[in-house]
């Protein structure tokens, strides 16, 4: 309910927060509707997808022997810096269409280049190439091309620079997404909050007299009597009659108070 004092409109959290608990069905029922609709469009509309990962070790000195500690920090920083450049160097039309002759794909390089992914692994001269697909004995299969032909490419291209696989591609057994437990508790979310909006708006365009308080609040006069409800039922809102009170106090007192005057 909103109360305006002074041209300010106020809104009373404390009664639509009431009036949120006294419509709890409704925020569960549309929290359970929105939950399960998004389940079932995640089970049955949403396409999972699979990812399969080649991580590669970059040097920049060819001369350097890898498992020995002769490498120096300006080699480690240039190694790392490179990374960003091995990404633009698979990226390229060239590269992409020599990985798909390898795998013999069904796609043109624009198609493969929306299914990968490159990044350094922690800051280190480890350049990991993620592959994500629906199928995922073919994301293996692009993953495993690309750790194949992208060394000879690199060293190719860059000089005094070499590639090699520190990590083979495998077939995933998992998808990576659809969650169907991240959308689902998305789903419970929104059917939460539409639910608490359509209460919202119900309860500040709600204009129905309830109590005394709306009757301050519209007529902003002081109240000098209740007319109770004589039927003693329960009131569309929730109230309830004060006149089994009066039944109750006549009872008891005023039937009393005749037979006392009888007897006088």
């Amino acid at each position: 309910m909103i109360r305006e004092n002074n041209n300010v409109q106020r809104i009373d959290l404390l009664r639509l927060f009431s009036e949120c608990i006294r419509r709890w069905w409704l925020i569960a029922l549309c929290t359970l509707l929105a939950g399960t609709a998004m389940y079932a469009y995640t089970y049955f509309l949403v396409t999972p997808l699979y990812q399969s990962t080649v991580k590669m070790y970059v040097n920049n000195n060819s001369d350097v022997n890898i498992s020995s500690l002769s490498i120096s920090t300006g080699d480690l920083s240039a190694s790392i810096q490179l990374v960003d450049l091995y990404a633009v160097i698979l990226d390229t039309k060239d590269t992409l269409d020599v990985v798909i002759d390898e795998a013999d794909l069904d796609m043109d390089y624009t198609q493969l280049q929306g299914m990968l992914s490159t990044n350094a692994v922690n800051d280190t001269q480890v350049f990991a190439v993620t592959v994500t697909d629906a199928d995922a004995a073919r994301a293996e299969l692009i993953a495993s091309t690309i750790g194949n032909v992208l060394p000879g490419v690199i060293e190719d291209i860059v000089n005094s620079t070499e590639a090699k696989i520190v990590e083979h591609a495998i077939v995933p057994s998992a998808r990576s997404s659809p969650s169907y437990t991240n959308n689902t508790m998305r789903g419970c979310l929104l059917g939460f909050v539409f639910a608490v909006a359509i209460i919202t708006v119900m309860f500040l365009t709600d204009t129905t007299i309830k109590n005394d308080s709306d009757v301050l609040r519209i007529c902003d006069t002081a109240i000098l009597a209740y007319i109770p409800n004589l039927d003693g039922e329960k009131t569309r809102h929730g109230y309830y009659s004060s006149s089994k009170y009066y039944k109750k106090y006549y009872k008891s007192y005023g039937s009393a108070y005749q037979k006392e005057e009888k007897s006088e």
